[in-house]
């Protein structure tokens, strides 16, 4: 079995994949979470990240590049996952050496989030969010991961 790479694209047609490829607006979900029988339509969770608005037209989606000052809103929404799933965010924010817990998916697989982070004072910092089975204990901190998405940079202007 494989895995599959999600393309987050604002359409369907060649250049919306195109931009969003180029965009690395992508999240990879591991071949335990996709269910369907060849020749069937796969069934699949999703996970998104964005920032500053809802997953809407209003939201800086995974993959960009965030560079005004000041207070950003990171938000985080699964559905179609394993119930209990934990989810957690992954950065290179100032103290951020341990994963930040977001909480598990409800009964139903879905799990929504915000998170604030800070413009870095200079450099650049990410992050990206990672789910995992509902019995991994230390989420973030190897590789027993089942989706992760692209991340949300901010880069200051210094």
């Amino acid at each position: 079995k494989e895995g599959k790479t999600l393309v987050l694209t604002r359409g369907r047609s060649p250049q919306d994949y195109y931009y969003a490829l180029r965009q690395q607006r992508t999240a990879v979900i591991h071949h335990e979470w996709i269910e369907g029988e060849p020749g069937e339509k796969a069934r699949f969770p999703t996970v998104l990240l964005y920032a500053n608005g809802d997953t809407g037209q209003s939201g800086v989606p995974m993959g960009s590049v965030i560079s005004s000052a000041g207070v950003h809103t990171l938000h985080v929404e699964v559905s179609g996952a394993p119930a209990g799933s934990p989810v957690v965010l992954i950065g290179s924010g100032a103290g951020q050496s341990l994963p930040i817990p977001l909480g598990n998916t409800d009964g139903s697989g879905k799990l929504q989030s915000v998170y604030t982070v800070m413009m870095p004072a200079s450099g650049e910092e990410w992050y990206f969010v990672v789910a995992c089975a509902a019995d991994e204990l230390a989420c973030g901190s190897n590789q027993n991961h089942r989706a992760v998405t692209a991340p949300i940079w901010f880069t200051s202007g210094s």
